[in-house]
């Protein structure tokens, strides 16, 4: 162990071949160089400076694009009790500042893009940070989770959640410096591809370290299922995210800070987090048994006489999701030996016959594609088994010991105890038990003392991970009804990930049999309009609130 100068404080540096911990000056760089192949890298303050600003005293900064105004203000205490953070809160401001109602390319629909309430911090060696909005591919409430590092820099600059209303008249990218965020006109970045747009970015401001999400000419073009790419090339948002930036103007966010996040006691917060992996699954892994279904996926779809690997990153660099566009792009093609590369460039710009499947699977002449491949290519990946087209995982049948009780309905939990996860920021930071699907609630609420002080029960964060999961479901009660009174439902589907379904149903699924097969669980399990959209609920929910907005 050794110990430098950085800054005003001393720092501690520490090598773990485990976990990777927190440190807005060095250890995430160096492990982004790094690549994460060699070591992990951790380091603490030694003497923390006063005034230090905790890691739950960050910001939301609210951004009109129609005003070109931005309105920074703490999380309120409420909030963070009611919904942790991350997805939780991000679902929570999608539905209080969005409109469930409205169309996904209109001002009404906002976007969220937040950070979890352990990234970049002691507890947080993979933070992953989430794009919220009503989907232009599904029609419903979506959550996109990124992995990389733009989560941590987030939050070392000051800021938990960006909520991005509005549209600008102008292309723009959105400027985010230690609490500080300027609306900057980027117009000659339009047209560029994502790597080459992050890129400059970087060049403009000298920082070959700054954090950067950006949208390709696919996003401009509002593709269906256009993503957001961060500057080292993960990308997530299948369900249009990048689609939404575009129809909003912004072509990118950039994201450079160095203010400080305190651990209250980091040696036990690092003996915790060893020991809540300990015993249990990460929360990314699948259930066994899914094999079949991914072959079905697969079977006869694939373009297998194609470069695979190039294809993927061309799509990637236009902005759009390489398996959509992929899958997409083989059903245009006449022949098993057409250059797929012009194919995919006429979907992003939207040009030709071609340019027709830029709607997606749900809108556009992809009939030809399986229904299990077009269910899969509207769920958001959670999971490198989810990107590479794994079918919706299975869970137990309802009355078994899986199903958490609440009001008004019952949920897998495993659903409860990944949407916790996603509260924090990091999926791989408890373990889930591999039998019941539950986390160790008590070892969570220690974690969380541990990194930020404050005193959580468990009850009360199983409660926020139920909350989150009956909102995202209030919210797309409200969008199908909106749908079905605009008649266009027949575009819409909703994927929930727990449906009790064998292999050889999956197999043999029709989009038609697989709404009815949505809705029936739902009403099984008590969250249909009927049993969910009454006021007595919302107040139970404690989210009465936005009774006005979703009823």
């Amino acid at each position: 162990m050794s110990s430098e100068k950085v800054g005003n404080m001393d720092q501690l540096y520490l090598i773990d071949k485990n976990f990777l911990l927190t440190a807005p000056f060095w250890g995430y760089r160096m492990a982004l160089r790094e690549k994460f192949s060699i070591m992990n890298v951790s380091l603490w303050s030694v003497n923390a400076l006063k005034g230090v600003i905790m890691t739950a005293g960050r910001s939301i900064a609210f951004i009109d694009l129609s005003t070109r105004t931005v309105d920074i203000t703490p999380i309120p205490e409420e909030w963070r009790r009611k919904f942790v953070g991350g997805r939780g809160l991000g679902t929570y401001l999608a539905c209080r500042y969005g409109a469930a109602g409205s169309e996904s390319f209109s001002n009404g629909n906002a976007i969220v893009i937040s950070a979890g309430l352990l990234g970049g911090t002691l507890s947080s060696p993979n933070p992953l940070a989430y794009v919220t909005t009503k989907s232009p591919l599904t029609g419903f409430l979506e959550t996109a989770p990124l992995p990389g590092l733009f989560a941590a820099e987030m939050r070392w600059a000051g800021f938990d959640h960006l909520v991005i209303t509005g549209r600008s008249r102008r292309w723009v990218t959105l400027d985010i410096h230690n609490g500080t965020i300027q609306i900057l006109n980027t117009g000659h970045l339009k047209g560029e591809g994502v790597f080459a747009t992050s890129a400059k970015l970087r060049q403009a401001h000298g920082n070959g370290d700054l954090k950067t999400i950006t949208i390709g000419p696919a996003g401009e073009n509002r593709v269906r299922f256009a993503t957001i790419v961060d500057g080292a090339g993960n990308s997530t948002g299948r369900t249009g995210m990048g689609a939404v930036l575009g129809f909003k103007r912004v072509k990118a966010v950039a994201c450079q800070g160095s203010l400080d996040l305190e651990i209250k006691f980091p040696e036990e917060a690092i003996r915790q987090r060893r020991a809540l992996s300990v015993g249990g699954q990460p929360a990314t892994a699948r259930p066994s048994g899914t094999d079949s279904a991914s072959s079905a996926f697969f079977a006869g779809n694939s373009p297998g006489e194609f470069d695979r690997g190039r294809l993927a990153r061309m799509a990637n660099d236009l902005g759009m999701d390489s398996e959509a566009a992929i899958q997409m792009a083989a059903q245009a093609a006449s022949d098993p030996t057409d250059d797929i590369v012009p194919l995919l460039e006429r979907i992003a710009l939207r040009k030709g016959r071609t340019g027709s499947l830029a709607e997606g699977p749900l809108r556009s002449d992809a009939g030809t594609l399986p229904a299990l491949s077009q269910i899969c290519l509207c769920r958001e990946a959670f999971s490198d088994a989810d990107a590479n087209g794994q079918a919706p995982m299975f869970v137990a049948p309802p009355g078994s010991s899986r199903q958490y009780r609440g009001k008004p309905g019952s949920v897998a939990y495993l659903e409860l105890s990944q949407r916790l996860l996603d509260c924090l920021g990091d999926r791989t930071c408890a373990g889930i038990c591999r039998k019941t699907g539950r986390l160790d609630l008590a070892g969570v609420a220690e974690l969380i003392r541990l990194n930020t002080g404050a005193v959580v029960t468990p009850r009360s964060l199983q409660t926020a991970a139920y909350r989150c999961y009956a909102l995202e479901r209030i919210f797309n009660l409200k969008a199908a009804r909106a749908a079905r009174q605009a008649g266009t439902m027949g575009s819409c589907l909703e994927a929930p990930g727990g449906l009790e379904m064998n292999i050889s149903a999956w197999e043999n699924i029709d989009l038609t049999t697989f709404r009815k097969t949505v809705a029936q669980h739902y009403r099984h399990h008590g969250w249909d309009r009927k049993s969910l959209v009454k006021k007595k609920v919302f107040e139970q929910l404690e989210v009465a609130d936005l009774w006005n907005t979703l009823k």
